[in-house]
Order: structure tokens, then sequence, then C-alpha cells
């Protein structure tokens, strides 16, 4: 699966990066993006993008580790807000077992969908079946995943 993901580092996907600053990154330059989420020379924005997704075997569990800085691999336009380079590192045990029988959720009324759906916070209580663990200074409670380019997906 790590294989999968765009990594930039060298040690995907057997291995996690030291840290996500410390990672080899790609660089990226475009005209005209507005706000610029690297350096800029005249009308030209370059940002490097950093991502690094491996997964380990260790006492019979498979963790996957997600280490990003979220920049993009593509031009963007901003003309307020620059992307900003985040420090997004966290692992998991990789596809958990799931009490399937007994959902965390079960909303029964529109209303009650409604209220799952748009609550921005959502994503803070992670199943503790995952082992989840935070190793990046980004709060993640209202990032529900990273995209294979190292992107984060907002809820």
């Amino acid at each position: 699966v790590a294989a999968v993901f765009d990594n930039t580092c060298t040690e995907a996907p057997s291995a996690p990066a030291a840290g996500v600053d410390g990672m080899a990154g790609q660089e990226y330059s475009c005209d005209n993006v507005g706000a610029c989420a690297g350096s800029e020379t005249g009308s030209t924005c370059t940002w490097t993008r950093r991502l690094c997704v491996s997964c380990v075997e260790s006492g019979g569990e498979v963790r996957i580790r997600v280490q990003t800085n979220g920049l993009p691999d593509h031009c963007y336009s901003s003309p307020v807000l620059a992307p900003l380079a985040l420090d997004v590192d966290f692992s998991a045990v990789f596809s958990p077992g799931l009490d399937t029988a007994t959902p965390k959720e079960a909303p029964s009324t529109q209303a009650a969908v409604d209220s799952l759906l748009c609550d921005i916070q959502r994503h803070a209580n992670i199943p503790t079946s995952s082992k989840f663990q935070s190793h990046g200074a980004q709060r993640l409670n209202t990032v529900s995943g990273v995209s294979t380019t190292g992107t984060v997906i907002l809820n």
C-alpha cells in the first residue's frame, strides 16, 4: 500500500523518515499562484512537497506511518492565503479489526446523519483498535485522511 503513494523520501516504503522537515522533497515552481507557499522570485513561486508513507511489521502487526508537509504536487491559485507547510506525522495499525456488530455510530434520522457528517471535530476520537500515534506537531482533529500525493483531506 505504501508504494502507491507518491513518496519523496528515500526510506519509503520499508522505513519512515527521521522527520518531515529533514526528509527529501520534490520542488515545484509555478507562476502567478497568488499567495506563495514557499519562496517567490518575481511572479514565480517555488515550494517543496514532502511525503513519506511506510509500512513496518512489528510484533505481528503491520503499522502504516504517514509523514507529510501537506503541500501540493501541482500549481494552485490562492489569492489571499498561501498553503501552509505542516508537520503531519502519524502511525496506526494497518486495517485493524473492527467490531461491525456494534457500530460506533448508528444514526437513524436525517438530522442525526447531518449532525454526524457536519461535525468538524468528528475525527478527533479515533478507534482504539487502530493504536493511533501522533508523532508530529500538527493537530489532526479535523483531518480525515491524506491523499496519495500528500495533501491533507479535511473533514
